[in-house]
């Protein structure tokens, strides 16, 4: 079995339900390397070089192969968007199929949100402690983990325990 990572575009386009598009393969070229300097910040060590090396367990391979072309479309979204490359990704087609409607900034970065998060979901078991805290603060919002702080206090600066 070859390595999981990085993805070929031909794939990545399959995964995602992406035309076959010369413009449209140079973008994901492009972002390729971002894509997989995003998942060795955020996985642990061992798993992303067990991903991106010759012989990957079937699991591993399989969502690193999804998480890496959900986070390199989530990378290109915008760009693919852009009426430069072909006709953007349309929302809705006007009566005489002049007219036509791309995404608005808010959509794109609710798309980008939500791929972002699917990519984390693939990996979840594999995250390191920068890619879990990415993971809550997508699902939640927060950048910050919130947390109770408890005090037993004895009278003995000894027996007094903290807990956070």
């Amino acid at each position: 079995m070859a390595a999981a990572i990085p993805v070929s575009e031909v794939d990545v386009r399959t995964i995602v339900n992406l035309p076959n598009e010369p413009a449209i393969n140079d973008v994901l070229k492009a972002h390729s390397a971002l894509a997989l300097a995003y998942l060795k910040a955020y996985t642990k060590t061992e798993y992303y070089d067990e991903a991106s090396g010759e012989t990957p367990g079937a699991d591993l391979a399989t969502a690193y192969k999804f998480a890496f072309s959900f986070k390199l479309f989530e990378s290109v979204i915008e760009f693919l968007n852009l009426k430069t490359i072909g006709t953007g990704i349309i929302k809705s087609t006007g009566i005489d199929d002049q007219a036509a409607e791309l995404l608005t900034v808010k959509e794109i970065e609710s798309y980008k949100k939500q791929f972002e998060l699917r990519a984390l979901t693939q990996v979840l078991d594999y995250l390191n402690t920068a890619g879990q805290n990415r993971y809550r603060e997508l699902l939640t919002g927060s950048r910050s983990v919130r947390g109770t702080r408890a005090c037993v206090i004895s009278g003995d600066v000894e027996d007094d325990v903290w807990t956070t």
